[in-house]
């Protein structure tokens, strides 16, 4: 009796009959568009994150070039706000735009392709942050330049009294 009852229970129709966890989900996912879907947006987002990082597209400027273009646009933004408050007939906001058409000249590029830039930098912090801490250095070396050439010219003139 039990070997009857083993028998009806491990049969072997049974187990061809019974799909397994494995076969089913495949299925379902055959079958269900919305599976389809997920597992292509995975998929992508499984690529996506293979890609180089620091990789820069064609029509974004480069590293040094933003930095070049960042450093005069502060430039320019510091001589409106200086000379700015003691013109009073200077259009601050005209001076602005006209100073920054020249950078951009200078750069050889568009306001468009600088926005373009910009735009991606500020989608990617990690690149914008390496490129103001250049910048931040570079005015820290400049200073500290300036700073020594004044103390120099202090002690000549302090010597030769």
């Amino acid at each position: 009796m039990s070997s009857v009852l083993l028998s009806t229970f491990i049969s072997p129709q049974r187990t061809q009959s019974r799909p397994t966890r494995r076969n089913r989900s495949f299925s379902k996912l055959r079958h269900d568009p919305i599976m389809r879907y997920f597992l292509i947006v995975c998929l992508s987002f499984l690529f996506q994150s293979c890609i180089d990082k620091d990789k820069i597209p064609v029509n974004v400027l480069s590293k040094k070039n933003m930095q070049s273009v960042l450093w005069d646009l502060m430039r320019a933004d510091e001589y409106v706000a200086d000379y700015g408050g003691k013109d009073s007939t200077l259009n601050k906001k005209e001076k602005s735009i006209e100073l920054y058409e020249q950078v951009f000249r200078i750069h050889n590029i568009t306001r468009n392709e600088f926005q373009k830039s910009l735009d991606f930098y500020q989608g990617r912090p990690d690149l914008l942050k390496i490129i103001l801490d250049s910048i931040t250095n570079w005015q820290r070396l400049i200073m500290e330049k300036q700073y020594k050439s004044l103390s120099d010219s202090i002690k000549k003139r302090t010597k030769a009294i």
